[in-house]
C-alpha cells in the first residue's frame, strides 16, 4: 500500500510504501514543472502598475520550479494632480530678469519629469522661454507618466508687475500771462530704473496752473502747478510713471502797448486837465 502523499528529492518524486520497514516506491519519476498553481507558496512577485502578479510553476508533487507564469492584471496607474507647493505665490515685480520657475514650485505624485511652458495673455503658442517684461502670463506644468502615476497637466496664472519709478529735481518755469493754465515743466531725474534700461526709458512732464490768471495778494505771487508724468521708450511698459506732484510758479502780468491816442485842444479853464481819447491796445490775449 502506497501513500497518497508525494515524496521527493531534488530531481525525482514517488509514492512511498506505507508498511513500516518497507522501502518500496511507486510512480517514481523526474520532476516536470508544468503545473500553474496560484497559491502563496508559489508567489514570485506581487502585481505592480506595469506587471501582473507572478507565480512559480510547480511539479505534480508540489515541488516549486524556477519558471514563472502571470496571473491576474497589472494594477492601473493612479490619477495624478499638479498643485502649487505650500507657501508659493507666483509673480514678481519687473527686475529685468526672466521669471524662470523651478520644479519645486509645484507638487505632484511620483517622480515623473516636469516640463514648464509659458505664454502671455492673448497669445496662443506656448514657449519654454520664461518671460521678462511686465504683463499677465500663464505657466503650463506637464508631468510625465510613471508606472504608478498617470500623466498630469495644469496651468497657473501669474503677473510680472510694473516697477514704480520716482523722480526728483523737476522744475516749473514762470510765464507771462497767456490766457491758459498750461505750464512749461522740465522733468527731473528718474530713479528706480533697472540697470541697462536707462537708454530705453524716458519721462515727459506736463503741468497745469491752478488758475490762468495772475495771482495777486501782497503783490504778484506764485501759485500751485499740478505736475504729471508719462513714460516713453521701448521698455516704458515695464514701469509705472512717477506719481504726480504739486510745485509752484508765477504767472506775470503781460505788458500791453497802445497806439492812436489823441488829446483834444481846449479853451482856458484854469485847470491842467486834458480831454484824452484812448487809442487801440495791442498785445491782448485773444
Amino acid at each position: 500500500t502506497y501513500s497518497t502523499t508525494w515524496s521527493h528529492d531534488a530531481s525525482e518524486h514517488w509514492h512511498q510504501c506505507t508498511q513500516e520497514g518497507h522501502t518500496d516506491v511507486a510512480d517514481k519519476a523526474a520532476h516536470v514543472y508544468d503545473k500553474e498553481v496560484v497559491a502563496d507558496e508559489y508567489r514570485a512577485s506581487e502585481a505592480t502598475y506595469t506587471e501582473p502578479a507572478k507565480y512559480y510553476k510547480s511539479c505534480v508533487c508540489g515541488k516549486k520550479g524556477t519558471e514563472t507564469f502571470d496571473n491576474g492584471e497589472a494594477l492601473g496607474a493612479k490619477e495624478n494632480q499638479v498643485l502649487l507647493a505650500d507657501g508659493v505665490v507666483l509673480g514678481k515685480t519687473y527686475d529685468g530678469e526672466a521669471y524662470t520657475l523651478s520644479d519645486e514650485a509645484f507638487t505632484k505624485n511620483g517622480d515623473g519629469a516636469i516640463t514648464l511652458e509659458y505664454k502671455g495673455a492673448g497669445e496662443t503658442e506656448w514657449s519654454s522661454a520664461a518671460p521678462v517684461n511686465a504683463g499677465s502670463y500663464e505657466v503650463r506644468v506637464s508631468v510625465a507618466s510613471t508606472a504608478e502615476w498617470k500623466a498630469a497637466q495644469a496651468t497657473f496664472e501669474f503677473t510680472i508687475a510694473k516697477k514704480q519709478l520716482t523722480i526728483s529735481g523737476t522744475t516749473v518755469a514762470d510765464k507771462v500771462y497767456d490766457g491758459t493754465v498750461e505750464a512749461t515743466v522740465t522733468a527731473g531725474t528718474l530713479a528706480g530704473l533697472v540697470s541697462g534700461d536707462e537708454t530705453f526709458v524716458g519721462v515727459m512732464a506736463t503741468g497745469t496752473f491752478a488758475s490762468k490768471d495772475v495771482a495777486y495778494g501782497l503783490g504778484i505771487e506764485e501759485q500751485d502747478v499740478t505736475v504729471s508724468y508719462a513714460l516713453k521708450g521701448a521698455l516704458a511698459n515695464n514701469y509705472l510713471a512717477p506719481v504726480g506732484e504739486t510745485l509752484s510758479a508765477t504767472i506775470n502780468a503781460k505788458q500791453l502797448t497802445i497806439s492812436g491816442t489823441t488829446v483834444a485842444d481846449k479853451e482856458y479853464d484854469g485847470t491842467v486837465e486834458a480831454t484824452v481819447t484812448a487809442g487801440t491796445l495791442a498785445g491782448l490775449v485773444s
